[in-house]
């Protein structure tokens, strides 16, 4: 999140619309030092996701002592700072990276604990659905993760489970549908929450919408490679949402709005297969217009204008 600059919000702004809105928490990708400082100065309720971006947990990995300097200058200098997670990378790539991964989470837990935080501030790491086999997520009691990622899967979930750590999840129906080749309307109202044809039976349970076919899918996988058992730390959405733009006729504002009320009315119910409450973090507070992308829709994510007004 990029602030203080001409015709953008300034940092201390940021914070006062997430304060106005009752925004609860905030996901930084990575620690920002005038964001840090505005949130420290502010003294808010705001939860704070830290991430640590995916260049540099090698460093990380390899370097103890680094870690330990990153906690110390991102985490303990910001004493009034609500911090919840620190994010260990985003959708790292396990096929190829996944040690580092495991070495990074641990020097940072290692780093926290030698200064008493460990139990305070959850050390944990970001997934999307793309680790699972099968993208149509159905059935999603079915749901596995790949055989050439279950494996890390595995070890990632030993480490939290031993910490009583939750496992960070990307939920993205738009980006689901976006990569499905032959999506219709239907698929489209699936995505959207809207009634459609298309559901997904699995034995008694009916699945009316996509995100909880994603996200059931998801509980399959992590159970299926946490041995065969229930992950008590849980699942925690890390990010979901819709752009308001950039394709066509399904990233609009009208969906948009749609989206994000049926999420918000999700939270008390949870999903077929886990009827409980959810904790879910919608990205993003603004649209991110430079930001270097493929897809033009990745870049209309906002919740807000610039001036702080609701998109919607």
């Amino acid at each position: 999140m990029k602030s203080n600059i001409p015709g953008l919000p300034t940092y201390q702004e940021v914070v006062g619309v997430y304060n106005k809105n009752g925004i609860p928490r905030i996901r930084l990708h990575e620690a920002d030092r005038d964001m840090l400082q505005a949130l420290d100065s502010a003294g808010s309720n705001i939860e704070v996701m830290l991430g640590i971006p995916n260049d540099r947990i090698e460093t990380l990995a390899t370097t103890p002592a680094d870690a330990e300097t990153w906690v110390k200058d991102n985490i303990i200098n910001y004493t009034s700072v609500d911090f919840k997670y620190i994010v260990v990378g985003n959708e790292v790539d396990l096929a190829t990276r996944a040690s580092v991964l495991q070495n990074a989470l641990q020097n940072i837990f290692q780093a926290l604990r030698k200064q008493g935080r460990e139990t305070q501030i959850k050390v944990t790491t970001a997934i999307g659905a793309e680790l699972l086999s099968d993208q149509s997520f159905s059935p999603p009691s079915r749901g596995v993760f790949k055989d050439n990622v279950a494996g890390s899967m595995g070890n990632i979930l030993k480490f939290l489970n031993e910490h009583g750590y939750p496992l960070l999840v990307n939920v993205h129906p738009f980006k689901c549908y976006a990569a499905k080749s032959d999506a219709d309307s239907q698929y489209l109202n699936f995505a959207l929450f809207k009634p459609s044809s298309y559901q997904i039976r699995d034995k008694a349970l009916v699945y009316s919408n996509l995100f909880d076919a994603i996200l059931d899918s998801l509980h399959a996988a992590v159970e299926n490679a946490n041995k065969g058992t229930p992950f008590k730390p849980g699942l925690v959405i890390a990010e979901t949402g819709w752009p308001s733009a950039g394709s066509g006729n399904a990233a609009s504002v009208a969906n948009a709005r749609t989206f994000i009320s049926k999420i918000t009315e999700k939270l008390e119910k949870g999903t077929p297969k886990h009827p409980v409450p959810i904790s879910v973090n919608i990205t993003s507070l603004y649209d991110e217009k430079m930001k270097n992308t493929n897809n033009e829709w990745d870049k209309n994510w906002g919740l807000f204008e610039i001036d702080g007004k609701p998109k919607y």
